[in-house]
């Protein structure tokens, strides 16, 4: 299965060119998909600003169904087997509304996966405490509720600076460990609607 990853920061991608390892938000896919019956993945990682500027058309970038069915569209003649999007929500809150309208969009047939981190993916790294102190080697106490943080970036760097290994590491040790029933219950809004996507992929890709 051939899936398209398309996302915002370096932390939930790892595009750095001297670090081939997947990025954290590349690991919790595997997992979920993993979990569902599905083994055998490949996947191609790309920023959502580089999408080619010929896929847009005469949408504006600002409207994130047109956006996001933009990278569907490319996605589909690529020949990917599925596509997943993901963005932070940050200040932008009409962007829930656009990925939603993209997700069931039936323009193209592409199975795909819209998500919005609430209000940040680094909230999801928050959710699971004993993740967060496997990946850095030290006790970390349980957060306060991940989605309802003014700035859960902040929070989790000021958890994780000090680390022996560098953020983008310490990123994909929290995705590795987090255990994915803690972050749907505790990323509700952001998360749990996500995994439900993800999982469904291997059937609507069979």
């Amino acid at each position: 299965m051939k899936i398209l990853v398309v996302s915002e920061g370096k932390h939930e991608l790892n595009l750095d060119d001297n670090e081939p390892r997947n990025g954290p938000l590349v690991r919790l896919i595997a997992r979920v998909i993993e979990a569902h019956g599905s083994d055998s993945l490949e996947f191609e990682r790309r920023p959502v600003s580089a999408l080619p500027p010929r896929m847009m058309g005469s949408g504006k970038a600002g409207n994130y169904e047109h956006r996001a069915m933009a990278w569907v569209r490319f996605a589909e003649i690529e020949k990917f087997d599925a596509i997943v999007l993901l963005v932070d929500q940050d200040k932008s809150p009409a962007r829930r509304e656009g990925l939603e309208a993209a997700q069931i969009n039936s323009r193209y047939s592409l199975p795909r996966a819209m998500g919005l981190a609430v209000k940040t993916f680094d909230a999801w790294m928050l959710a699971d405490e004993q993740a967060i102190s496997t990946a850095i080697d030290k006790i970390v106490m349980r957060q306060k509720s991940p989605e309802t943080l003014k700035d859960p970036k902040q929070v989790l760097h000021s958890l994780i600076d000090g680390a022996s290994e560098p953020r983008t590491i310490v990123y994909l040790l929290i995705a590795e460990h987090t255990n994915l029933a803690t972050l749907c219950e505790r990323c509700p809004e952001g998360f749990e609607p996500f995994h439900a996507r993800l999982a469904s992929l291997v059937s609507n890709a069979s």
